[in-house]
């Protein structure tokens, strides 16, 4: 009995990205010892969402946007890591291997010694974030001595550093009341909330923030209009999320299309043989496919950085509703689910499904997010997974 394996892609995928993806596989199945045929499942340009044009707001000739851009950049950065600016600082200290020294009258005193004035309370208790304030604080200013060592070896200029603990605290600021599902500053009270820390602590001392500014903007994220926002990458892979979640079938009709032309391309009396490998959004559609219909000829699924699970267990999954305590069909065929702890878009399908035939087989890329929802197929134990479920 011969087995071809359909490969069906994930969101966001269009022809020449799928051309070469389609390609590399081919080789690295021939690499790997498996003679399966692999046969394409290409939906992204017919079913997948369109760019979006005429909705995104223009920019205009604002001859400020260029630092608007690199003020975006730098607070993207800091949310997603409030020591960022802090530790590019102490880099910049360690290379130029100046020693600790005392600054000023005792400043790094003042500002660990500092509670919240009265201004600041009332700042806090009107955008509802005085629950927030002392674990921001701690965790810049007293769990974590880099804020110190930056502050020490600044030399004269306490300008800068002060600006950046500042913006530290208030990044942490952020991110916990985004957790605890309450308001979020806008960007003019986000900055008056800066100025305030200073003010508070020592007045302004100076000290505009070019070099850790503009080191986040040419390292971390290019501006809006370098980016060409309605061609961003992930324009399409988002899109093609909230289309599949909104009408899905279009993708899952297309799947089964393929399977069906494969199954009347064998040629023979025997039940053909029909491996279904399926990366992020595609596994979604597949599980989704075959928990809704009896598929005979698919006799394996294979998964790779899937969110199926996770949408089951929110009560997201389309063929499945959870809080009617719908489950796998026994005509469900054997499923290995690939997860990397690393992939935020990956999870483990058997605790949450909890039926047999589902082993979840965790890959460790070594990449940090998003780079790791795409670094499974040049990785070994991929291949000696899915060789030893397909044998």
């Amino acid at each position: 009995m011969t087995t071809t394996i359909v490969f069906v892609h994930g969101g966001g995928v269009r022809e020449a990205g799928f051309a070469l993806s389609f390609r590399f596989l081919q080789q690295m199945l021939l690499t790997q010892g498996i003679t399966h045929t692999l046969t394409p499942c290409f939906w992204g340009d017919a079913q997948g969402s369109k760019p979006p044009s005429r909705c995104i707001p223009r920019l205009g000739n604002n001859p400020k946007r260029l630092t608007e851009d690199q003020k975006v950049a730098r607070w993207n950065a800091l949310y997603r890591n409030p020591f960022s600016e802090l530790h590019l600082l102490k880099i910049r200290s360690d290379s130029q291997k100046r020693p600790p020294q005392p600054q000023g009258p005792g400043i790094w005193t003042l500002i660990e010694a500092y509670r919240p004035t009265a201004r600041l309370k009332d700042f806090l208790e009107k955008w509802q974030m005085t629950s927030c304030w002392d674990r921001a604080w701690r965790s810049i200013v007293v769990d974590d001595k880099t804020a110190l060592a930056v502050l020490q070896t600044s030399g004269q200029n306490v300008g800068e550093p002060l600006e950046t603990i500042g913006r530290g605290i208030v990044a942490r600021l952020t991110n916990l009341a985004l957790s605890d599902d309450l308001p979020v500053l806008d960007s003019e009270n986000r900055d008056a909330l800066v100025n305030l820390l200073i003010t508070d602590w020592v007045g302004r001392d100076g000290g505009v923030n070019l070099h850790v500014g503009r080191s986040l903007v040419d390292i971390r994220t290019p501006s809006a209009q370098e980016c060409g926002r309605p061609a961003d990458a992930n324009t399409a892979a988002v899109g093609d999320v909230l289309l599949y979640q909104a009408r899905g079938s279009a993708i899952r009709e297309t799947i089964r299309r393929a399977i069906d032309l494969t199954a009347g391309a064998e040629g023979n009396s025997e039940a053909p043989r029909i491996v279904l490998l399926a990366h992020s959004l595609g596994g979604v559609a597949c599980v989704d496919l075959l928990a809704a219909n009896e598929l005979a000829h698919v006799t394996h699924l294979i998964t790779v950085g899937s969110q199926a699970p996770y949408l089951y267990e929110i009560g997201a999954l389309p063929s499945l509703d959870l809080s009617r305590n719908e489950r796998l069909p026994s005509s469900f065929p054997p499923w290995l689910n690939l997860y990397d702890p690393n992939d935020f878009l990956s999870y483990v399908a058997e605790p949450v499904f909890q039926t047999g035939g589902i082993c979840d087989v965790r890959i460790d890329s070594g990449q940090p997010f998003p780079e790791a929802h795409g670094a499974y197929w040049t990785n070994d134990a991929t291949w000696r997974a899915i060789s030893a479920f397909v044998a």
